[in-house]
């Protein structure tokens, strides 16, 4: 499912940045097809690296969605209609994609390590 997500984001990014290039999105809708194009192709390769202990990654990667919607979202409206549709849903999703590299961090230098039986040692 997240892959799915991945896809949708790619191509929204894609089709945001082109609607803003040619209907008048100005930064606003260019950065906010930027941010959807980036976590795109992250969350393939968090879910990959982060195997070992799955849920980590479909942690991140979820926050990544969440978060990816949100600030590209409202960041897409405000330069398309010129107003945010909700007061403080870029800040919340800014946080949130800030959250999710922090649990990458965090999975990088063990804080979620995991006890593993391999071949009767546990590693």
């Amino acid at each position: 499912m997240l892959l799915a997500a991945s896809g949708v984001l790619g191509a929204s990014g894609v089709a945001l940045g082109a609607a803003s290039a040619h209907l008048g999105g100005g930064d606003f809708g260019r950065l906010a097809s930027e941010f959807l194009l980036f976590h795109a192709a992250a969350i393939p390769g968090i879910l990959a690296i982060c195997v070992p202990s799955g849920w980590v990654g479909q942690l991140a990667a979820s926050m990544m969605v969440i978060g990816a919607v949100c600030f590209s979202g409202d960041l897409a409206y405000l330069g398309f209609v010129g107003r945010s549709p909700v007061s403080g849903l870029a800040p919340f999703g800014g946080l949130t994609l800030i959250a999710a590299w922090l649990v990458i961090v965090a999975a990088a230098v063990g804080v979620f390590r995991q006890k593993v039986e391999i071949d009767d040692k546990t590693v």
